[in-house]
Order: structure tokens, then sequence, then C-alpha cells
């Protein structure tokens, strides 16, 4: 099949789980022997055609006013469209849901939409138009579809995100930690992800005062950016953490399993989250995860067998959770060792291999 998979933004500039599960998903439909195109918006210094791997990738203009900018992306975008001709769009978020609606009146062909997470809980009114046209529905869990059909009652098909485990078993932990600068000693809590509100990254830097109180060794990583930097890094100083506490910044993506090889334990501190595959992604690294009990989260972390769950907000709770396996070197060899095995439920081919029985029956029922 000709497969044009459409997306707010991409890879280099962009590498969030979406962006990273649509790379991810294009490769493994592209080695399947599949004619990908990803069409997004243009970054500087990105030529507006480009093609890897099998992958095509079509980058267009965005203005950067809010209102405007969508009006002229949509456009943009079934321009591409049109040029690709593809069988099938597949589109990775609710909101580019016109892009399908276009594509289906003018260039008569079916669309997917893929919700990515919880946004739609403040656009119900838009959701439910996209729901009600979409030829397919997918959703992340099984949460979310209960979400979505209470908007509109239909068929919707639940397909996780998936992982590559490969990219986890190409160094070792000694590597790791000597390519970062860690000592042998240090006991690591890792967070990777965006600085927002939404993301809950305050409550795990409160949660280091207790966590050094139990383990005078442990340091925590922080790998991302965002707008909450500046309020995250005065908090560090305000609670005299600055010693144990290390901004990393943004990272290239291969980057992402050498700190969580090197890592004691992940957490995931979010009040919101869809199904987040930064979670696969350490499961993938045998690296114990302590998240909020929020979304699709539960779907992935179970209590006591591959991490431990914590209500939102709960500083005091994430610090009990994050010492307990920090100070019990056989609870944390148990939980890496589940998390190793649960990890090959999450492949790649078998993500691909749902989807396109859901794009199967879209393109026959054209």
């Amino acid at each position: 099949m000709k497969i044009a998979i459409v997306i707010n933004q991409f890879l280099p500039k962009w590498a969030g789980g979406t962006e990273v599960a649509t790379l991810n998903m294009a490769k493994c439909l592209a080695a399947l022997g599949h004619d990908v195109h990803i069409i997004t918006s243009r970054d500087e210094g990105m030529p507006p055609e480009s093609a890897d791997g099998g992958i095509h990738l079509h980058r267009v203009y965005r203005p950067s006013l809010k209102s405007i900018g969508a009006g002229v992306f949509y456009l943009a975008v079934l321009h591409a469209l049109s040029s690709v001709n593809p069988q099938i769009v597949h589109v990775q978020d609710f909101l580019l849901g016109p892009c399908g609606f276009f594509a289906k009146r003018i260039l008569k062909r079916p669309y997917v939409v893929w919700g990515r997470g919880y946004e739609f809980r403040d656009l119900k009114r838009r959701t439910a138009a996209v729901l009600k046209d979409a030829d397919a529905v997918i959703a992340l869990t099984d949460d979310m579809r209960n979400e979505l059909q209470r908007i509109c009652p239909r068929e919707i098909h639940v397909i996780s995100n998936g992982v590559d485990t490969e990219r986890f078993e190409r160094v070792s932990r000694e590597d790791a930690r000597h390519q970062l600068g860690i000592e042998p000693a240090q006991k690591i809590v890792l967070y990777v992800g965006r600085f927002y509100p939404v993301k809950g990254v305050k409550y795990l830097i409160a949660a280091m005062q207790r966590i050094r109180n139990e383990e005078a060794n442990a340091k925590l990583i922080l790998v991302g950016y965002g707008s909450d930097e500046g309020d995250l890094r005065k908090s560090v100083e305000e609670l005299g953490l600055s010693d144990c506490v290390r901004f990393v910044g943004a990272v290239q993506n291969d980057m992402i399993p050498v700190y969580m090889v090197a890592s004691d334990v992940f957490v995931l501190p979010s009040l919101s989250e869809g199904f987040p595959m930064v979670s696969l992604e350490a499961m993938a690294a045998a690296l114990p995860i302590v998240a909020t009990d929020v979304g699709g989260v539960s779907s992935i972390v179970e209590e006591g067998i591959n991490g431990s769950l914590v209500k939102p907000r709960d500083a005091a709770q994430i610090a009990d959770k994050v010492s307990s396996i920090l100070c019990d070197p056989e609870l944390s060899h148990f939980i890496s060792t589940n998390n190793k095995k649960k990890a090959q439920r999450y492949t790649w081919d078998s993500v691909v291999h749902n989807l396109v029985g859901v794009y199967l029956r879209c393109v026959a029922g054209t």
C-alpha cells in the first residue's frame, strides 16, 4: 500500500513520544514493503523533501501564527497528499482531523485517526466530529477508548505503542556510565521528557530531598527541555539540591538508551498521560519504573511486578517508592528482570501487524 502519515512535527528537532513512535512505525511499514510518506511541518534548515530507508519525508510550510498557521498547514498538507496520492491517510492526532476530512472529500481516500494523548478532553466537539467522520479510530489504551466512546459511540481499535528493544541491548551498563561520567557507587534516578507543568517534574525534584535522606548516593538526572526549566532550576537551588540534580537538556534520540541503561530507576511523575512510550523504553532497558497512576500508565506498570504506581502530585509517595527500589538490590533485580521480559510484548512488528489490519479494512470499504 501507499500510506501517508500526517504528523504536526517531526524529528530531528522534535523528539517526543509521538514523533519517535511515528518513525518506528514508518520503518516497520517500509520493511514490509509498503510505500510510506510522512507529511509534517518544515523546520528551519530542513529540506522540503527527503527519503531514507524507504520512508519519504514531505515537510510543508507552517506559519507561526496559531490560528492562521493551522489553516495554512492544513492546505499545505492537502496539497502534499494530492501529490503523493496515497491509498490511505493516517493522521496522528485528533487536531489533524481536518486533513483527513478534506482528503476524504477531495481525494476520495479513507483516513485513520490515532489518538496519541488526552488533549481531546478539552476539544470534545471537534473530537466528536472527527470520531464520526473517520473511517477508523485507534486509541492507545482501553481507558482512552472508553473515554472516546463516551464522546461518540463507535468502534474504536486499541493498539499500543511499541518499542525497539534492540536499541537497549547495544550498550552495557559499565560503558554507559563511563560515557556519562557516572561513578559506580552513584544511584541514578532518571527522568526523560519535556519540562511542562503537566509532566509533574517539580514533584520529582521535591521528592529528592527525602530520597537523598534514605540513599546518600542518589542523583537525579533530568533529560529534556521545556517552558518550566527556569522554575525547576530555581526550585533545585531553593531546596539545596544543586549537588544532586543534573539538567542534561535535549539529547539525540540514540542517547536515550545510554542514559537509561546507566540509571537505577526511572520516574514518570506526570499529571496526565496517554500511553507513554518512554515507559516502554525504560522497560526495554530493564529499568524499574515509578510512575503516577494516570491515563494508560497502569496498563504498562504493574505494582510490585515491574515498578510502582503513585498518586499524582505526591512527592512523598514518589520518594518512598524510589527509595525502596534504590535501597533493596533484590527488589531492584526482580523488577528489572520482569521489565526485560515484559518489553518483548511490545514489539513494533506486532503493533504494525495490527495497524495494517485496520488499514486493509478501511481500503476494502471504499
